[in-house]
């Protein structure tokens, strides 16, 4: 009998390693009729099995729309472990993660989301993740570091991937959970973090249009004590600006005297939002479009 700590040979493979590749394949070939999808070479493999790019039908085309990573997990061993520079590099991540759950005896796949962790995540010290998704799994923890996925986002078999109203399904459920955990993912630096509502979904429970009758959508807006000053002062020097403009642009009164106070609220509180005071001219401009007399054309 080969034992667990001798490595692979000719003619001769480990078992439960190639259960985990057949896992692997499955789940690619679940993805692709809503999604292409670019599989990472395993000598890459550094926690990402398959680059994924959502499609949307439009007539008789395929649009590529927002590309999203996912990991692959048989069920016999559905277990995302992050360590040390695996959650450096989680963090680091500029689009969405999903981990996939894919049992080969019931021909059937689960996505999860992060969604209940983006704050253990990027505002904790912890220094280990195992990602379950089973509450049964919990219970085999040796320590504090199992952290459970909760109910998957979305669950599909391969006869449901046969179905011609799967791929629009399917996008109605992945495009707006991309979307919210994008920019959770774009607002974790400043820990703000929004809830992702709606899990659960099945094909076989689609509405009358073949869709969810009440697809994903954002939740509550969770701020946690942000400890990064730096990229809440480049947020702010990004955002003030435009919204100043934008509300000149949109207001049917003189909107001056408000935009310099909250000039003045920000000095007050050591953020300088017009350094160089450039605000004035325009300002002064604004001031004297709103003074001139309805109808005056000169």
């Amino acid at each position: 009998m080969k034992r667990k700590d001798e490595p692979d040979k000719g003619g001769r493979i480990a078992a439960n390693f190639r259960r985990a590749n057949i896992a692997e394949g499955l789940a690619m070939q679940m993805l692709r009729p809503f999604a292409a999808i670019a599989q990472v070479p395993r000598e890459e493999d550094h926690g990402i099995d398959v680059v994924a790019t959502l499609l949307k039908s439009d007539r008789k085309v395929l649009l590529a729309c927002d590309s999203f990573v996912v990991q692959v997990k048989t069920h016999t061993s559905p277990f995302f472990e992050f360590v040390g520079d695996g959650i450096r590099w989680l963090k680091g991540l500029r689009i969405p993660y999903f981990p996939v759950v894919a049992n080969l005896d019931e021909g059937k796949v689960d996505l999860f989301t992060l969604n209940d962790h983006h704050w253990n995540i990027h505002d904790t010290l912890v220094d280990k993740y195992v990602f379950v998704p089973t509450w049964s799994e919990m219970e085999s923890d040796p320590g504090d570091d199992f952290f459970w996925l909760g109910d998957p986002l979305m669950s599909w078999t391969m006869r449901d991937c046969a179905h011609g109203e799967f791929p629009a399904w399917a996008y109605s459920v992945l495009a707006p959970a991309i979307a919210i955990e994008s920019a959770n993912i774009d607002y974790a630096p400043i820990s703000r973090f929004v809830e992702l509502k709606g899990r659960s979904y099945e094909f076989s429970q689609r509405g009358e249009a073949g869709v969810p009758e009440t697809p994903p959508a954002p939740g509550e807006v969770t701020v946690a004590c942000p400890q990064d000053a730096q990229s809440i002062q480049a947020a702010l020097e990004a955002v003030i600006g435009p919204f100043v403009r934008l509300k000149v642009e949109r207001s049917d009164t003189d909107p001056t005297t408000a935009i310099q106070h909250l000039r003045d609220i920000f000095r007050a509180l050591d953020f300088d939002p017009d350094p160089r005071n450039e605000w004035d001219s325009w300002l002064a401009s604004v001031a004297e479009y709103f003074a001139e007399p309805d109808g005056d054309e000169s």
